[in-house]
Parts: structure tokens; C-alpha cells; sequence
């Protein structure tokens, strides 16, 4: 293919590709001073041989994530090719649902990757908050890792540290946006290599790699699934007392829904956790087939298809439901002079209320009796 290559100047650290088909950006790392280019402020998280701190742009003052990673010194650290390969991952990925990088400096001891700021905390924090998430809240959010997912599939990169702490919301709301993170452990697999590690975070991780057998995309495939069960539950479905009972209690891949928890979430919901969360690595799901799932499938009930679908969708307490119709005018009122909020506020799902809160709704509009939504919600 023909391929026209243009160096914007002669100190840039850009080059860009104009391909038939493609047009891509290929990064090239600066060496040198960093703090000539950027300020440096608070730490935002921090991890054995990286910390990562809010860096602003001196001349842009765009904002993004600076990671810093010290490199190894003859035992401290990590190694270079590791660092490298984490860079090499993110620059072929490009996913609204994956953090995305910017630049890489170099500064001798240091490596520091700049990426994409995401404000709205951890996955983890957002499920220490919530306790347990509803079927359609979890649905949304692991639709979204699965879409990022079947893309770090598609070119044979399997992340292999997958988490609520790798896993950020882009804002706080109900149903959050998220971004896959830390791609510090991933590896491309290709058909020779055969990998094994013994790396990963022990509740999470797939019985191939407690049992130092090859790892594989499915080995992903069985994060995500504990990840569902805890979104759902609250609850992690292998954590022992210890590491090594963790360990011991992944490895043998027995499980249950006992927890009371699971009293009232659906089989569908069962079903798409179970055929994840499978010992032999090619009995699970791939992350093309957890997309066509029924329980991942967007459901729209039948009810928001009539006149007042906004209002049935808010009666319903379906909170999938409302989210489909949210482009409808939160505004409106019914017959009775009385907003979507009046009847959130009446009903028994706060979840509901607070999306239309998040959305724009109204605390102050009065029904044709005078009241409020605040006047209802107090009254129930």
C-alpha cells in the first residue's frame, strides 16, 4: 500500500502515517528533562516500582495521568523490556472503553507514561460504595469491559491483571463510562509462544495460572467472571483466609451462589457468570459469545414502546429501562401535572432517581397539587 510518511518538524516526537486504509500515530520516546514540559502535582495512585501523579502540560495545560516507572537497578525496579511492552500494548490499542496513551518520556532512572486523566475513581471504590450493584447497573458496566476486551482479543493481547482496581469510571454517576487500566502484565500470544506466570492478584486470577499451566485470551475470560460475581454479590466467589487458600480454593474452581446475595438475581445472570468461571480454560465463553448472551443483550421491554415510554419505563423501576429512554423530555408531565422525578420519588428504586438526577431532571418542578418530588420522597 502506499503510504505517505510527514514529519511535522525535525524535533517533533511525532510521526504520522497516512496509509490507503489506516491512519495511525506512531509515538517515539523523549529523553530528557520532564519537568521542562510539564508540572508535576498530586499522587493519584501508587503501585511497587510506579506511582502515578496529575501532570499538566506548561504550554497546552492539557491534563493527563503521568505513571512513573522506575527502572531496574540491579534488583529494584522493572526491567526495561517489560516497560517497553506495556508501552508497545497501548499504543496498538485504541477503544473508547481502554485508557489511551499520549506521550513517553525518558529520564535515565525513570520512564513516565502519560495517559488520558480519568476522574471518577476505581471500579473497586465504586462497588465498596454501592455494597452490591443492581443486574442492570452490572450489565453496563460489564458489557463495557467485554467491548474492550473483544478488542484486545482481536489482536491477540490478553491483559491478564483484569480487576475492579484496573478499571476506572470516567465520571461518578449510576451508570458509568469506564476504561480498562495497567497493562503492566499483559503479553501478545500468538500460536508458538506458550506463556506462563504466576503473577496477578490471587483472587482473580484463572486456575492456569495457580497451576503454572500455558495462559491463553480465555484466561481473561475467567477475571471477567469473577468480576460479575462480585458486582452482583459484593462478595469475591474464591477469597480465602489467606493468599494460599485464595489459591488453593482457585485452583480446585468450586464455587457457589448460596451467598444471600444471590436470592434475587436471575438464572440469566447465573448462566453468563457459570460459563465463565469454568476450570479448563477452553470451556469458557469467548468474549464474543459473553457479547451475544442473552443477559449482556441490550432488553428493551415491551412497555417503553408506548406513548408514555418514559413513564412506563420510571413506573417499571427498570433502571436498562429509563436509560434507554433518557433522550425523551425529562420535563414533560402527565395528565396529573406530575414529572418522571414525582414518580421516581414515590416508588422504592433510588437508583432510578438518581439517574434522572444525574440526567437533568428537576428537583424543583411542582405537580398540578403544588408538590415537589422532595415533598413525595419524604412522605414515603
Amino acid at each position: 500500500d502506499f503510504c505517505l510518511q510527514l514529519y511535522l518538524s525535525t524535533q517533533s516526537s511525532i510521526k504520522i502515517i497516512i496509509n490507503v486504509k489506516y491512519l495511525f500515530v506512531i509515538m517515539s520516546t523523549k529523553y530528557g528533562s520532564f519537568e521542562d514540559e510539564y508540572d508535576v502535582f498530586e499522587e493519584l495512585g501508587k503501585g511497587h516500582f510506579a506511582v502515578v501523579k496529575r501532570c499538566v502540560n506548561k504550554t497546552t495545560s492539557s491534563q493527563f495521568a503521568g505513571k512513573l516507572i522506575r527502572k531496574k537497578r540491579v534488583c529494584r525496579g522493572v526491567p526495561m523490556e517489560d516497560i517497553e511492552r506495556e508501552i508497545n500494548t497501548l499504543k496498538k490499542l485504541d477503544h473508547p472503553n481502554i485508557i489511551r496513551l499520549h506521550e513517553v518520556f525518558d529520564t535515565g532512572q525513570t520512564v513516565i507514561l502519560l495517559l488520558e486523566l480519568v476522574c471518577g475513581g476505581e471500579l473497586f471504590d465504586f462497588v465498596v460504595e454501592h455494597k452490591q450493584l443492581s443486574e442492570s447497573q452490572t450489565v453496563h458496566i460489564v458489557r463495557q469491559i467485554l467491548e474492550a476486551v473483544q478488542h484486545m482479543h482481536s489482536q491477540h493481547i490478553a491483559h491478564l491483571d483484569l480487576k475492579p482496581e484496573n478499571i476506572l469510571l470516567v465520571e461518578k454517576t449510576p451508570l458509568p463510562t469506564i476504561k480498562v487500566i495497567d497493562f503492566g502484565l499483559s503479553q501478545e500470544l500468538d500460536a508458538v509462544s506458550e506463556i506462563k506466570t504466576v503473577f496477578g492478584t490471587p483472587e482473580f486470577v484463572a486456575p492456569e495460572v495457580v497451576n503454572f499451566e500455558t495462559l491463553s485470551l480465555a484466561t481473561d475470560m475467567w477475571a471477567i467472571g469473577v468480576i460479575t460475581y462480585i458486582l452482583l454479590s459484593g462478595s469475591s466467589p474464591f477469597l480465602g483466609e489467606d493468599k494460599q487458600q485464595t489459591y488453593t480454593n482457585v485452583s480446585t474452581g468450586s464455587y457457589s451462589f448460596d451467598h444471600s446475595s444471590f436470592a434475587d438475581i436471575s438464572s440469566l445472570a447465573k448462566d453468563f457468570i457459570s460459563k465463565l468461571l469454568k476450570k479448563l480454560p477452553r470451556e469458557r465463553n469467548t468474549v464474543a459469545q459473553c457479547l451475544k448472551h442473552q443477559w449482556i443483550q441490550p432488553q428493551v421491554p415491551d412497555v417503553i414502546a408506548c406513548p408514555l415510554s418514559l413513564f412506563d419505563a420510571v413506573q417499571s423501576g427498570d433502571l436498562a429501562a429509563v436509560e434507554q429512554v433518557l433522550h425523551q423530555d425529562l420535563s414533560q408531565t402527565d395528565k396529573n401535572g406530575e414529572s418522571v422525578l414525582h414518580i421516581a420519588a414515590r416508588g422504592d428504586n433510588p437508583e432510578v432517581t438518581r439517574l434522572l438526577l444525574a440526567s437533568g431532571a428537576s428537583l424543583a418542578v411542582a405537580d398540578g397539587a403544588g408538590e415537589t418530588p422532595v415533598f413525595h420522597a419524604a412522605r414515603r
